[in-house]
């Protein structure tokens, strides 16, 4: 009876092992299952960010390069800007002050817009700078009184710094042709040129 029971309890015994067994593997081959996926899904997720990231940095450089490159040619094209206006100005500014100072070249000015005076005045007042009174008076009085004109008048004026104003006699309108008229007239004209000469375009 004895040696039954202990079969039996061996039985049991070894029974329980291998159950106790499978169930351990069961246990085992589940959490390696479970490891194994987790770590498939953290490799997917790492992936994905990375490839956002690099995504967000690849758009980011291209944004940098195209901002440095539209600065760039900003920069270019105001720096031409600058030495195309330096250039007309010290050419063109001191010529056209050079030239207005000249009683002849005034003188043919004057007769150049009499010439071509569309109004219907028989006389016209001139109005020059005070400054340039000793120097232009007798010199132009000559230039100017051959025109259409049955008269004109010269007269000289401080409010005039420049150049010179033509005014029908009793009318309230005139033109005026400053310095910077001049300047400003032959500064267009001039920059396209300006520019070509000096980088091609």
């Amino acid at each position: 009876m004895e040696s039954k029971v202990s079969q039996i309890a061996e039985k049991l015994l070894k029974e329980g092992v291998e159950q106790g067994e499978t169930e351990k593997k069961k246990i085992v081959d589940s959490a390696r299952e479970e490891a194994s996926s987790i770590l498939s899904a953290a490799e997917s997720k790492a992936a994905s960010i990375i490839q956002e990231a690099e995504a967000k940095a690849a758009e980011l450089k291209k944004n940098a390069e195209s901002e440095i490159k539209l600065s760039g040619e900003q920069a270019v094209s105001a720096l031409k800007q600058k030495i195309t206006d330096l250039v007309i100005t010290e050419t063109v500014e001191k010529s056209a002050t050079g030239s207005l100072a000249d009683p002849k070249v005034m003188g043919e000015y004057i007769n150049t817009a009499l010439q071509n005076w569309k109004g219907e005045a028989s006389s016209v007042e001139v109005l020059l700078p005070e400054a340039s009174r000793a120097s232009m008076e007798s010199a132009l009085s000559a230039a100017v009184q051959n025109t259409l004109f049955n008269q004109v008048k010269l007269t000289f004026s401080k409010a005039v710094k420049g150049g010179f104003q033509i005014a029908p006699t009793g009318s309230s309108y005139k033109i005026t042709m400053s310095d910077e008229d001049f300047s400003g007239f032959f500064k267009e004209y001039l920059r396209p040129r300006v520019r070509s000469i000096l980088f091609g375009e």
